[in-house]
């Protein structure tokens, strides 16, 4: 093949890969716009007195999750980490899940309360409201370990306060 040949296939298989990536990217976009959240596996509860109260009840520290709905890190989350049978079945066994808007006023209230720096936050306190483990966003592996960890931290360490 002659050079200039080489040459010109080079140059046009440039801009045809960003448009490939560019088209991708507008599917991507259409499918988080068009609303197809997976189901929901984890029970969360939405209020934090309600959700101290069941965690003081059956000695099981909370887990909160501070999202919002624009955040992409959040839907991340939801359609990766939170949509997955096992870390649902981990969190059902070990925890009281809360789930906190920060665009709510109960969820608000509750960021301030602790300080969030970033959604999404991922925090393990005592019914107290006591902080245990926090983290930000994770893929599944990094979830699983988290609350494994955050389970043997709830039984072998102190919380700290907010």
């Amino acid at each position: 093949m002659d050079d200039a040949v080489l040459k010109r296939i080079k140059t046009a298989a440039v801009p045809m890969s960003l448009g490939a990536v560019f088209i991708l990217g507008l599917i991507v976009i259409q499918v988080i716009r068009s609303g197809t959240k997976p189901p929901d596996l984890v029970a969360w509860q939405t209020s934090f007195s309600q959700a101290s109260q069941t965690a003081a009840r059956e000695n099981r520290p909370i887990l909160i999750d501070f999202y919002a709905s624009w955040c992409p890190a959040c839907q991340f989350m939801d359609s990766d980490v939170w949509s997955d049978p096992g870390i649902a079945q981990q969190i059902a066994a070990d925890y009281v899940p809360l789930l906190a808007d920060v665009d709510k006023p109960d969820g608000g209230k509750l960021a301030k309360q602790y300080q969030i720096p970033s959604l999404p936050t991922i925090l393990i306190v005592s019914a107290g409201g006591s902080i245990y483990k926090g983290g930000l966003t994770m893929d599944k592996l990094q979830m699983q370990q988290f609350l494994r960890q955050g389970a043997w931290a709830t039984a072998h360490q102190p919380a700290t306060l907010p």
